[in-house]
């Protein structure tokens, strides 16, 4: 095979796998956008709502992890160079935990559903629900220039890095909000919230580690 024609193949595996990657971020976007919806149902006691946002949550979820699956199959078939697939899978499963996060973020909301929760803190919640729909974009936006222009992607990662740093103080807020109402929520359900709430912030530091990933792979890739 010709040199001219064997980097074709690398660079059409390469785009292939960079198209795998997007569809599968557009699955985690959904999934992050499903989360918010059902946390901003529940704040207004629409629990039917919040399960049928929580049903379609786990639906792109579990679709997530079937293109995930695609592109670890896509990646063995050996076109693109060994450190190149490692970065592309890397960035899946780094992409993969924020969806997992949700997962787990709404198996919590769940529970509280039919329970009630003050309006003042369930406000903290869907404020940082809110902001990690705005990441999620930002870091979609950054993938989405992978294969246009390097420079761009890495300079839209740093949005998320500056969304993922406000989230970190409505965080704080929240469990400052926990003494607040302290008086109002029993023990078996604030230990719930705790695990909504740090659920939550790991689908916003998930998100950061996968803009750092995105940084370095807009370096190798150069």
């Amino acid at each position: 095979m010709s040199k001219r024609l064997a980097g074709w193949f690398v660079k059409r595996r390469e785009t292939i796998a960079i198209k795998m990657v997007k569809d599968h971020l557009a699955k985690t976007v959904d999934s992050i956008t499903e989360l918010n919806k059902a946390m901003k149902a529940a704040s207004k006691g629409d629990s039917e709502e919040a399960k049928s946002s929580i049903e379609r949550l786990f639906a792109c979820e579990s679709e997530a992890d079937r293109i995930r699956r695609e592109i670890a199959e896509e990646l063995t078939k050996g076109e693109l160079p060994s450190k190149d697939r490692e970065d592309l899978m890397h960035l899946v499963r780094r992409m993969d935990a924020i969806a997992d996060w949700a997962r787990d973020a709404s198996r919590s909301l769940k529970i509280l559903l039919d329970v009630k929760i003050p309006d003042g803190l369930w406000s903290k919640f869907t404020t940082i629900s809110s902001s990690l729909v705005e990441c999620v974009w930002a870091l979609r936006k950054s993938v989405g220039e992978l294969d246009k222009d390097l420079e761009k992607a890495s300079k839209l990662s740093f949005e998320v890095d500056r969304i993922e740093h406000r989230i970190d103080e409505e965080y704080f807020e929240a469990r400052r909000a926990f003494i607040d109402y302290a008086k109002e929520i029993e023990t078996p359900i604030f230990i719930i919230l705790r695990d909504l709430l740090h659920d939550l912030e790991q689908v916003a530091d998930s998100c950061e580690d996968t803009a750092d990933l995105i940084r370095i792979m807009t370096i190798r890739m150069r």
